[in-house]
C-alpha cells in the first residue's frame, strides 16, 4: 500500500507541478484552439455524410446507435451547433457549457467522418483536448475571456495570466501522456514481427510514390522528391528508422520540460517539411503541439501592456454581441461558402500552405531548444563530475 501511495503522490505532483504563465497561456490557447478548429471545419462538409453508402461504411459504435439514414438537415444542424459553440469558445462566454457542446457535437461528427476514412481522424482536436479541459473545470476560460471579465465585474478575484499554478496545466499534461502512448504504440507496431515497416525497407519510398498517384488524381501538390527518394536506399531507410526512433523515444518528454520542447520542435519541423516538400502531413496535430508554447510570454513581448479591449463595453452589449455572433455564424455556416471562404482565405490557407509560415518559426525554436538541451546536458555532466 505504501508503494501505491508513493506512486500516486509522484503522479499527482507531476500533474500539478507549476508551469510558467500557466493561466495566461492556457487562456490564449483556448482562442487559438477554437480558431484552428473553425478553420479545420471550414473544409469539412457534414452534409456529405447524408446518404453515405452502407457498403463503404466502417462500423463506429457511436454512429451505430443512431438511425441508418439520417437526413441532410441533421448533419447541417450538428455542424452549425459546433460552429456556434466554437465562436462562443473564442470569446470565452459560458466556457464550461460550450466546451461540453464542442466535445459532444465534435465527437459525433468525427464518428461520422471516421466511418468514411479513419486515416483522417482528428481525435486529439475533437475529443481529448475538450474532454480534459472539461474534466479540469474548464479552467481555460479563467483568462482572456468574457466569463473572466464578468466575474471581475461581479467583484470576484482576478486570475492573473502570470499565475503559474499547475492546476491550469493538468489538461496539457494529460494530452502529453496520450501523445506519448500513441507514439509508443505506433513505434511498437512498426517494430513488431508482423510490422510493415521493418519487414519492407522500401515502405516509405513506395508510400511516397503511392501518395503522388493519389495527389495527381485529387489535384493536390505532388511530392517532387518522391522519385529521387525512391531510388536512394540510404535516404528512405534513414527516414524509416528516424521515424521509429522519434516515436519510441517521445515518452521522454514526460520527464523534462527541455526535452519536451526539443521533441515538439523536431516534430513540427518534421511535419512542416513533410507537408511542404513531401505532400505528407498530419495537419490537425499542429494545434495540439500549441499546448506547450508559452503564448503568454509571446503576448507580453509583442504587446507588453495589459489586454483590456472589452473593459469599457457594457455587460449587456457584451453578452448580446457574443450570442448574436455565435448564432449568426452557425446559421450562415451552411448557406453557401461565404463564411467558410473568409476563414480559410478562399481556400488559399489549406492543409498544405498553413505550414509555410510555421516552418521558419519552428526552425528558430528548434535551434533555441537545441541550445538549451546542450546547456542542460553540460550542466548535468558538471554536476556528475
Amino acid at each position: 500500500m505504501n508503494a501505491v501511495r508513493k506512486l500516486a503522490t509522484i503522479v499527482d505532483e507531476w500533474f500539478t507541478a507549476p508551469e510558467a504563465n500557466a493561466a495566461g497561456r492556457i487562456g490564449l490557447f483556448r482562442i487559438l484552439y477554437s480558431a484552428f478548429y473553425l478553420w479545420h471545419t471550414s473544409f469539412q462538409f457534414a452534409a456529405s455524410m447524408a446518404g453515405f453508402p452502407a457498403s463503404h461504411q466502417r462500423r463506429v459504435f457511436l454512429v451505430a446507435l443512431l438511425p441508418a439514414n439520417l437526413p441532410t438537415g441533421f448533419f447541417m444542424l450538428l455542424e452549425s451547433v459546433l460552429v456556434a459553440a466554437l465562436v462562443l469558445l473564442v470569446v470565452g462566454f459560458r466556457v464550461r457549457l460550450v466546451t461540453a457542446a464542442v466535445l459532444i457535437a465534435g465527437s459525433l461528427l468525427e464518428a461520422f467522418y471516421t466511418r468514411a476514412d479513419p486515416e483522417y481522424a482528428t481525435l486529439f482536436v475533437v475529443f481529448y483536448i475538450p474532454l480534459f479541459m472539461l474534466l479540469c473545470n474548464a479552467r481555460w476560460g479563467a483568462t482572456y475571456s468574457v466569463d473572466a471579465l464578468l466575474l471581475r465585474r461581479a467583484g470576484k478575484a482576478r486570475i492573473e495570466p502570470s499565475n503559474s499554478s499547475g492546476a491550469f496545466f493538468i489538461p496539457a499534461r494529460a494530452v502529453l501522456v496520450m501523445l506519448s502512448l500513441l507514439f509508443l504504440s505506433a513505434a511498437s507496431l512498426k517494430m513488431a514481427s508482423g510490422g510493415t515497416w521493418l519487414n519492407q525497407p522500401r515502405f516509405i519510398a513506395d508510400l511516397m510514390l503511392a501518395d503522388n498517384v493519389k495527389a495527381s488524381i485529387d489535384g493536390t501538390p505532388l511530392n517532387a522528391l518522391a522519385p529521387l527518394i525512391s531510388e536512394s536506399p540510404v535516404v528512405y531507410r534513414w527516414l524509416l528508422y528516424q521515424t521509429i526512433v522519434f516515436e519510441a523515444l517521445f515518452f521522454l518528454t514526460l520527464f523534462n520540460r527541455g526535452v519536451r520542447n526539443l521533441f515538439i520542435a523536431v516534430a513540427l519541423v518534421f511535419h512542416a517539411v513533410g507537408a511542404i516538400w513531401l505532400s505528407v502531413t498530419f495537419t490537425p496535430i499542429l494545434v495540439v503541439y500549441g499546448l506547450y508554447v508559452d503564448w503568454q510570454k509571446l503576448r507580453e513581448r509583442i504587446w507588453p501592456n495589459p489586454v483590456n479591449v472589452l473593459a469599457a463595453v457594457p455587460t449587456g452589449v457584451l453578452v448580446a454581441t457574443a450570442i448574436c455572433a455565435a448564432v449568426g455564424a452557425g446559421a450562415l455556416w451552411n448557406h453557401g461558402n461565404g463564411l467558410r471562404s473568409i476563414i480559410n482565405m478562399n481556400g488559399w490557407l489549406n492543409w498544405h500552405t498553413v505550414w509555410y509560415p510555421v516552418l521558419p518559426i519552428v526552425s528558430v525554436w528548434l535551434i533555441l531548444t537545441g541550445k538549451d538541451a546542450v546547456r542542460w546536458v553540460g550542466a548535468e555532466k558538471r554536476i556528475a563530475s
